[in-house]
């Protein structure tokens, strides 16, 4: 080997080790921001990776919920304590039969409701039940159903087998200031395959070769700074927008549509035709808008929010709950539960549930819930 040769080669390894080297710190450096020594000493804990790509998930034979929570989990979740009960579901353990004269809320929802990158005990649902306990005792019982990564069509049809056993009064369902366009329901894992590592998929050699080469996905699975490096380079204005149309883009409202095919149902029309067998049923529906961190300002969706309240004055019994005129100059982008990630923290969830119990007394003042029948199925 020539003497430029040897420079050239030991240049080229320079540049490599000093690149990983550079990654490296970063690493550490943003784990030590978000989680301190424990993000260094607990790696494992730590982990970024989307909730599919996770053993906290299990198939479900329903294409069209795909996957749910494990039951009986107590484990870690981006960094947060992370449980489930006995059926499945990110609450305390609650039976089926609720008690007579109890009002019981479902809340619906992805990653947002489910409570991702906070303790069990501070998801919005859990902060919204203590509010209750202590003005109206033993006369709420609201339960967690919501799953990461769900978008409407798994969330209705999730609703149908799983939570209707429960018989819920009240159901809380998320929605975004721009979500009231058409959303084509084929907009679904092409069949035969789930998302995320942790579901099956094709089992062919050349899949399990493809996937053992696929470094992205490896440096995904364990790197906050990979993210967080990721993030700035989507851009800010696009990556966290409100949640639903994150992660479908090619269906949101800020980007070009696919065409809808003839007869196809359209998640509004999905959404609809879930109210209308939700009011047949004495059970009121409430969408829930909540203003999330590194959101644009609410004057940014004003005509979106005007569209969607018009769509919502023309379903029966439904209301809508929006946290964006109490909480847009109280949540900022510093209010997430790590940098580069904009799952709200503890302090978002609580101002959502103080804002959600008002909304909430003053619905259930409305003469529609006098009804005597009401909540006693």
């Amino acid at each position: 080997m020539t003497k430029n040769s040897f420079i050239s080669s030991f240049r080229a390894h320079l540049v490599i080790v000093s690149i990983l080297g550079i990654f490296f710190a970063g690493e550490i450096g943003v784990r030590l921001q978000n989680f301190g020594l424990s993000g260094i000493t607990h790696w494992k804990r730590y982990d970024p990776s989307p909730l599919a790509d996770t053993f906290i998930i299990t198939p479900v034979e329903n294409p069209s919920i795909k996957f749910r929570l494990k039951p009986s989990l107590n484990t870690y979740f981006r960094g947060a304590p992370f449980s489930t009960n006995g059926s499945g579901f990110r609450d305390r353990p609650f039976s089926i039969s609720k008690t007579p004269g109890t009002k019981r809320v479902a809340v619906l929802g992805a990653s947002m409701e489910m409570g991702t990158g906070v303790r069990d005990e501070e998801a919005y649902s859990r902060q919204l039940q203590k509010l209750l306990d202590v003005s109206h005792p033993h006369k709420f019982e609201i339960l967690n159903f919501a799953v990461g990564s769900y978008n409407y069509e798994q969330l209705v049809y999730y609703y149908e087998e799983f939570v209707a056993p429960y018989e819920p009064d009240i159901i809380f369902i998320p929605v975004g200031l721009s979500q009231t366009d058409e959303w084509n329901l084929d907009q679904t894992a092409p069949e035969g395959t789930f998302l995320g590592n942790g579901l099956p998929k094709e089992t062919s050699a050349l899949v399990k070769i493809k996937d053992l080469l696929d470094l992205r996905k490896k440096i995904k699975s364990f790197s906050f700074f990979y993210l967080l490096l990721n993030n700035f380079n989507s851009g800010f204005s696009q990556a966290y927008l409100s949640p639903w149309p994150r992660r479908t883009p090619e269906i949101s409202l800020k980007t070009k549509t696919t065409p809808l095919e003839p007869n196809k149902k359209t998640y509004r029309t999905l959404l609809e035709d879930f109210i209308e067998k939700r009011h047949e049923e004495s059970i009121r529906v409430i969408l829930v808008s909540l203003k999330r961190p590194k959101e644009g300002a609410l004057v940014n969706f004003l005509k979106d929010k005007e569209n969607l309240e018009s769509w919502i004055r023309k379903q029966k019994e439904c209301y809508f709950i929006d946290t964006h005129p109490e909480l847009d100059d109280k949540i900022d982008l510093w209010d997430c539960i790590y940098l580069g990630d904009n799952h709200p923290n503890a302090k978002v969830h609580r101002l959502y549930a103080e804002v959600i119990y008002k909304h909430l007394l003053s619905i259930l003042q409305k003469p529609e819930f006098e009804n005597k029948t009401y909540g006693q199925r």
